[in-house]
């Protein structure tokens, strides 16, 4: 919402295109709570200076990534890593080693429709054209290759069975069907 508000917005587009909250559910997942945003950053000391000194200028900066891509990773590392090369099949063998969840995945359905309320509001203060899309998942898929690819199914330490994601991804889905038609909204579904 922020980056809408703050960046997009004041460019004035003619059109705004928003897809079904798959970020929304692997943060509900991961209990991100939107209302009570957690600053877990270090107080300043010796320890955060220097690692600012490494992190945010140019030769340590690189000296320090060139270091630290030599180590050997960790899962989390695996699991949350931005890789330059698809490294699918190292995230699949990680997330099939977690142990399954013993629950479905935590939702936050409420949080989720005051944000899409909220982007309606905004785009209509705007007289923006906000288009709503639904996004579809892969899951439950047949398909032997793409089923081998689902590492997003493990969060927070567990794996969730894809039947329960895919449940998951369309409560999202319905909540985004629900607004559009209340605000009578152009969804693609």
């Amino acid at each position: 919402i922020s980056l809408l508000a703050h960046r997009i917005m004041q460019l004035e587009p003619d059109m705004v295109i928003l897809l079904c909250g798959i970020n929304d559910l692997l943060a509900a997942i991961n209990r991100y709570d939107y209302l009570h945003y957690r600053n877990d950053a270090e107080p300043f000391s010796l320890r955060t200076g220097l690692k600012m000194l490494v992190t945010e200028f140019q030769i340590p900066r690189r000296l320090f990534w060139l270091l630290k891509n030599v180590k050997v990773t960790s899962n989390q590392d695996v699991m949350e890593g931005v890789p330059l090369e698809s490294d699918f099949e190292r995230k699949v063998a990680v997330c099939n080693a977690m142990p399954l969840a013993d629950g479905e995945p935590r939702l936050d359905l409420e949080s989720y429709k005051k944000n899409l309320i909220t982007i309606v509001g905004m785009a209509r203060a705007h007289r923006v054209q906000l288009i709503l899309m639904t996004q579809p998942d892969s899951w439950e898929t047949t398909d032997g290759k793409l089923k081998n690819k689902h590492w997003t199914l493990c969060l927070s330490g567990k794996r969730y069975t894809q039947t329960q994601m895919s449940k998951a991804s369309g409560q999202y889905n319905e909540m985004m069907r629900q607004i559009a038609r209340e605000f009578r909204m152009p969804i693609f579904d």
